[in-house]
């Protein structure tokens, strides 16, 4: 049975990709796209393009950054001084338009493969060359099934190779972005992602630092959403079910805890990821512009549940915020949460937030809990930089 359930899903990837590659190739009467031949010097340009694909969709970006800046930003002084982010964000030359299109569903396999094919182009139109264009699936990515083909496909069509990173190797780069050095001992950092989410600390080891990453739940905002929708009940409403299967991942949690005894033992925590950013924006919107807001996650996020139960988004009273310029930050950032998350996912991702806090009473211990805004491109850029550092 075994062996005939790995053919069938075998045939099912053969097929993906082949369907993929038909609706992407182009008609017989235009020349067939031929990927630019990186003859571009490097070093000179120190241009590149980072293309990500993750549980919830396509990011593209363009920076300006050299391979000797990026070792220096990769050194020990740069981690003590933890200047990387404001440096790095400083690179930045361009951010293409998010896609919405998660491999949760593999109908939009062939959407991912035109987007990254899409941004591709473009950065060769900037005079980015092949081997200056990185792309790169996350770990929460990886989690679908429809993944190995997608990722033939860009090959296929590109002519570029798509890297995924594992779970514990995207928190490692999560880590050593945003943690300061004098904090690296005491810190935790949680990254409630898309599709699932990771956990990271550090401990000091003889010879050098020892650090444990993994994976803390195989869910994050959107794939603990769609297992909420799939197991309501008649008559439950997606609030009253997201609370009631919440409970099973205490189970989850504590064996994470187990495994690593330093989980529940930190005094700074660092929370990045969707659900994070969200929970920071709606409990403390006069914080939109701050990089590093502390963060209390509410014992039952009432508002939230109703407005869920009512399948409506989640509306903030501004009346208190008199400064215009603050207003605008907010609305702004409301309106792109609103392309981001629906309700159901919103509450999902809190939910999610809700049972760490509970399992673990980081706010019973005192702990200092942090929404870390630089984290929101942080393995991305921590990746990019390693893989620079590289080039001779």
């Amino acid at each position: 049975m075994l062996v005939i359930g790995g053919l069938v899903g075998l045939a099912g990837s053969v097929a993906l990709l082949a369907w993929i590659v038909i609706v992407l190739r182009e008609p017989a009467d235009k020349a067939p796209f031929v990927p630019r031949v990186a003859t571009a010097n490097l070093a000179a340009t120190d241009m590149f393009g980072a293309i990500e694909i993750g549980a919830s969709g396509v990011k593209g970006t363009v920076w300006r950054i050299s391979p000797a800046r990026a070792r220096a930003l990769l050194s020990e002084k740069a981690v003590t001084d933890n200047d990387r982010y404001t440096a790095f964000k400083r690179a930045m030359v361009e951010h293409y338009d998010d896609v919405d299109a998660s491999l949760q569903d593999a109908a939009n396999a062939p959407l991912v493969v035109k987007t990254v094919g899409d941004f591709v182009r473009r950065m060769q139109a900037a005079h980015i060359p092949s081997a200056g264009i990185f792309i790169v699936a996350s770990s929460g990515a990886a989690h679908f099934a429809a993944l190995p083909a997608v990722r033939a496909a860009i090959l296929e069509t590109t002519g570029i190779k798509t890297d995924v990173v594992s779970p514990a190797r995207e928190c490692d780069f999560t880590f050593d972005w945003i943690v300061p050095r004098r904090r690296v001992y005491e810190a935790l950092v949680i990254d409630v992602g898309s599709g699932n989410t990771k956990a990271c600390y550090a401990e000091r080891d003889f010879f050098s630092d020892e650090y444990h990453s993994f994976e803390l739940l195989p869910y994050g905002t959107e794939t603990f959403a769609s297992l909420v929708a799939a197991q309501r009940k008649p008559g439950e409403s997606f609030a009253q079910a997201s609370a009631r299967i919440r409970d099973r991942l205490v189970p989850l949690l504590r064996k994470a805890a187990a495994d690593n005894p330093g989980l529940a033992e930190r005094r700074s925590v660092y929370l990045a990821g969707g659900a994070s950013w969200e929970v920071s924006t709606l409990r403390h919107p006069d914080a939109v512009a701050q990089d590093w807001v502390a963060l209390d996650v509410p014992a039952d996020p009432a508002a939230v549940r109703a407005a869920a139960d009512a399948g409506q988004p989640y509306a903030l009273d501004l009346s208190g915020i008199k400064d215009a310029t603050t207003g605008a930050a907010i609305l702004k950032e409301l309106k792109r949460a609103g392309k981001v998350f629906t309700a159901d996912q919103l509450l999902a991702g809190m939910d999610i937030l809700l049972a760490i806090e509970q399992e673990f009473g980081f706010s019973r211990r005192h702990a200092v809990v942090l929404f870390a805004r630089p984290a929101r491109d942080a393995w991305m850029s921590r990746y990019l930089m390693t893989k620079l550092a590289q080039r001779g």
